[in-house]
């Protein structure tokens, strides 16, 4: 969590991301829908099969609908400890649509 708080801080006029955030800004940038469903989904920590949870991941969120743009943005947010660190580390704004 100290990550994330890291990567985002508030202001009043929303959420800041850092430009070396890996996400690119037109993901970044990107509308999503305010009453978008978010699936349970357990965090990933890298001791399981990635393709595994992978493919749990985007069977979830295809089930509920959501469309690529949420994904991208969701995905950060179900990993912690090795795996959310392996994230953080990516190059910055590597991820793009």
């Amino acid at each position: 969590m100290t990550a994330l708080k890291k990567l985002v801080k508030t202001r009043s006029g929303g959420l800041e991301v850092p430009d070396d955030f890996p996400l690119s800004e037109d993901i970044e940038n990107a509308k999503i829908d305010r009453h978008l469903k978010i699936p349970s989904i357990e965090q990933f920590d890298g001791t399981i099969d990635p393709v595994d949870f992978i493919n749990m991941f985007d069977a979830r969120m295809s089930f509920f609908g959501n469309a690529e743009i949420a994904r991208y943005r969701f995905y950060c947010t179900c990993l912690k400890s090795t795996a959310l660190e392996w994230f953080n580390n990516l190059p910055p704004r590597s991820i793009e649509l």
